[in-house]
């Protein structure tokens, strides 16, 4: 058994390893895929930060859409954290022959958040029609 070892220990080549050119392609190979992994966690972090602003942004328009109609304003602004938001209020004239006797006055409220994303600004709009109370 011990002699067996010995033969194979002697025929090994003593410089048998990898050449240089075999282990600067495996750099390369290795230092790309990392780039590209890193690439990717770097875009998934930004887009899920973007979709959360979003998010947040509707909520925030919701919540003033969502708000008692006051008889003395027309307009209002205000900022929750990064968000400003504007409230328009306006008379919405319904000129349907069909509607003629108004039963309803109604109001269109509209509300616009805007937030500094990266390296611009991003606006939400949402509107509806309100009736008067």
């Amino acid at each position: 058994m011990r002699k067996d070892l010995k033969e194979k220990m002697r025929t090994l080549n003593p410089q048998s390893g990898f050449t240089l050119l075999e282990v600067l392609v495996a750099f390369v190979i290795l230092a790309s895929s990392l780039g590209i992994i890193y690439q990717l966690t770097l875009t998934g972090g930004l887009r899920t930060r973007q979709s959360t602003d979003e998010i947040l942004a509707l909520l925030v328009a919701k919540n003033r859409l969502q708000e008692p109609l006051g008889p003395n304003w027309r307009y209002k602004e205000g900022q929750e954290g990064k968000f400003k938001w504007t409230v328009n209020k306006a008379p919405y004239n319904n000129d349907n022959p069909l509607n003629r006797r108004n039963l309803v006055k109604l109001w269109k409220i509209d509300v616009t958040v805007s937030w500094q994303a990266f390296t611009h600004k991003k606006s939400i709009n949402l509107s509806t029609l309100r009736p008067e109370k």
